[in-house]
């Protein structure tokens, strides 16, 4: 094992970059700076005793992760420069067989809306409006819907749900590789802001009269102006013990960026929109239909599930290409897989369907469907009761060459690894 001192990692060329736009800071200043990194880190960071020594990049990725959630905790997302993922909005549907769509775009930061912007939202009005704007005023920015129903009692969970889908609040609980995207001077600046008072964040507005300065700091700069969170910086009682481990963070290979596939449009199929449009869907298979379920219940021919299951011996008798993939579970499982599938499996069979069960050394919690090769509706739904008219389930469906392409190899793969075995 390995101890070190928390403030060694605070060098004078890391207090340099965060006071690029405090050129004039005094000495007293600088130390009031790195002792507030210091206790920020050591804070989140716990003990200061690791099983290795840490290589120069490791010490940078380590501080970079650890100040810069330190800035996000402290002072609030409204103020954080963390960069954030492709944003979608609910729009309603042009497309027949589906009741919305997602469109990219930006949603509206509750940080930062005005009133007026609040109003025209899903269940706002005037008065939640104001309520919500003279909160975020008193007392600094909002970063979750948990913590905006907590601050504002007026705000019902129904509403919080409806209003989430239309702004964006920030979440404290980061992934590692978005904190370590942000450079590091430019996370720390803001965490200065806070430590060096009104009179630094003034001072940074009187320079941008003189030089060129970003839109987004001034702004920052201003709000620190204005605003009663301006120490919220320096109140580091705020910043909890870090659960995920900040050295397995800056010892770990950084992960690589997701694969982005094109869409030609996405569709969204809330609850029981997914039992009435998803027949329509399968309707229009003209060469393959891959199911992948963990449950098809079709316990006899008056249940829910025969209208879909109509929809798939359609598309049998038009020639299409059809191949059904179910769970299989073992006997001491609680899935009652088997039980629940062998109905539908055999009703399959019986018209010529090809299914298989799953191994039962692995369970298939998958819920897919592969139309052509192209369109992939995929989600929470499995085709029962339940999740038609009673559970909380949501599914997307997806018209991309690329991800239907991904998702059919991905299927052959399960296909050819299940027992081809029937009862």
């Amino acid at each position: 094992m390995h101890s070190f001192r928390w403030e060694d990692l605070i060098t004078p060329e890391v207090i340099d970059g965060m006071l690029r736009h405090f050129p004039e800071a005094s000495a007293k200043e600088r130390r009031n700076l790195a002792n507030a990194a210091t206790r920020a880190i050591r804070r989140l960071g716990g003990a200061p005793i690791i099983p290795r020594p840490l290589d120069e990049a490791e010490r940078r990725t380590a501080l970079t992760y650890l100040l810069n959630m330190a800035m996000d905790i402290a002072i609030g997302p409204r103020l954080s420069s963390r960069t954030r993922p492709t944003q979608f909005i609910e729009r309603p549907s042009p497309i027949p067989e589906f009741a919305m769509v997602l469109e990219k775009g930006t949603p509206l930061d509750i940080n930062s809306a005005s009133e007026a912007e609040l109003i025209p939202l899903k269940a706002i009005g005037p008065k939640l409006a104001h309520r919500i704007v003279q909160e975020r005023t008193a007392n600094g920015p909002f970063l979750s819907t948990k913590h905006l129903m907590r601050r504002v009692p007026s705000l019902s969970a129904k509403a919080a749900t409806l209003l989430a889908q239309e702004v964006r609040i920030d979440d404290p609980a980061y992934e590692p590789d978005r904190i370590l995207e942000r450079p590091i001077e430019d996370g720390f600046r803001t965490l200065a802001h806070g430590i060096l008072k009104r009179r630094a964040a003034a001072r940074a507005l009187r320079r941008a009269r003189e030089e060129p300065m970003s839109a987004k700091l001034q702004k920052r700069a201003a709000a620190f102006t204005q605003s009663p969170i301006t120490l919220a910086a320096s109140d580091l009682s705020r910043i909890p013990p870090l659960s995920t481990g900040w050295f397995e963070v800056a010892t770990s290979q950084r992960r690589k960026e997701p694969a982005k596939h094109p869409a030609d449009w996405v569709g969204l199929l809330r609850d029981g929109a997914y039992y009435k449009r998803l027949p329509m869907i399968l309707d229009q298979a003209k060469q393959s239909l891959d199911i992948c379920m963990f449950h098809i219940a079709f316990p006899d021919p008056k249940h829910p599930t025969a209208k879909i299951l109509d929809a798939v011996v359609r598309a049998k008798a038009r020639g299409v290409a059809v191949r059904v993939l179910m769970d299989q579970d073992r006997k001491e499982d609680p899935y009652l897989s088997v039980l629940i599938n062998t109905p539908a499996r055999r009703f399959l069979e019986k018209h010529g369907i090809e299914c298989r069960f799953d191994r039962t050394d692995n369970l298939l919690h998958s819920k897919y469907v592969v139309v052509d090769g192209s369109v992939v509706v995929m989600g929470s739904h499995n085709w029962t009761a339940g999740s038609y008219f009673q559970y909380d389930d949501i599914s997307v469906v997806i018209h991309s060459a690329t991800v239907g392409k991904a998702q059919s190899e991905r299927f052959a793969t399960q296909w050819a690894q299940a027992e081809a075995s029937s009862d």
